[in-house]
């Protein structure tokens, strides 16, 4: 018996997907084409849309043979495993106190360090 199930291949991961990608594309040429034109670097431009756009199609292809093979809840995940993963190593970072304001050494030896520092002064004050 055939499955009753028909699943589309245009599902909203893959449609998401290729609107942000082809944007980032877009977004990344007019930004970059100024620093381009003042390495004379224009001819990596080329390639560089080449192998985006082939990524592009890559990942697209990817998201769309899982909607339509109806694993769409597997294509939101990969849709957004790099959002998930930011926000994992965000809060392992925030956890671990990365972000925390560290005192230098410095200040916390400041007045042993003064004290070096005048006796330092003091010597060579005496030699001259």
């Amino acid at each position: 018996m055939k499955n009753s199930i028909k699943c589309s291949g245009w599902c909203p991961p893959v449609v998401i997907y290729i609107v942000l990608a082809v944007s980032s594309t877009i977004i990344s040429l007019f930004a970059t084409s100024r620093y381009d034109n003042m390495n004379n670097q224009g001819v990596n431009k080329v390639l560089y849309v080449i192998i985006h756009l082939s990524g592009i199609s890559i990942w697209t292809w990817v998201l769309y043979w899982l909607c339509s093979n109806c694993y769409e809840t597997t294509a939101w995940v990969v849709l957004l495993f790099p959002l998930l993963l930011f926000v994992a190593l965000l809060i392992v970072a925030l956890a671990s106190g990365v972000f925390k304001k560290t005192v230098p050494i410095v200040s916390l030896q400041h007045d042993s360090l003064k004290n070096i520092n005048n006796k330092y002064h003091l010597s060579q004050r005496l030699y001259i």
